[in-house]
């Protein structure tokens, strides 16, 4: 707003929005005289599939850890003295 004090409200928030979402998540006036709207729905099914797909890479991380460990105790249990080779 400072390097464009002219600039009206609708415009600065076409502005903003533009800047923040991939196109097809807004509507912008083009003659700048209402405010843009959001596509709520969508933007929900991006941000739950992002945290969907986050999800279970940690659960794919938690499990690869847990047979990791678990293949250690068997290791330091075949390997402990008196065991059988």
């Amino acid at each position: 707003m400072n390097s464009q004090p002219r600039i009206s409200r609708y415009r600065a928030m076409a502005a903003f929005v533009t800047a923040s979402f991939k196109p097809g998540l807004y509507a912008v006036d083009a003659r700048y005289t209402t405010i843009p709207s959001l596509n709520k729905s969508d933007i929900r099914d991006l941000f739950e599939q992002k945290a969907t797909e986050q999800l279970d890479a940690a659960i794919a991380a938690d499990k690869a850890r847990k047979e990791e460990e678990k293949g250690e105790r068997t290791r330091k249990y075949a390997n402990r003295p008196g065991s059988k080779p």
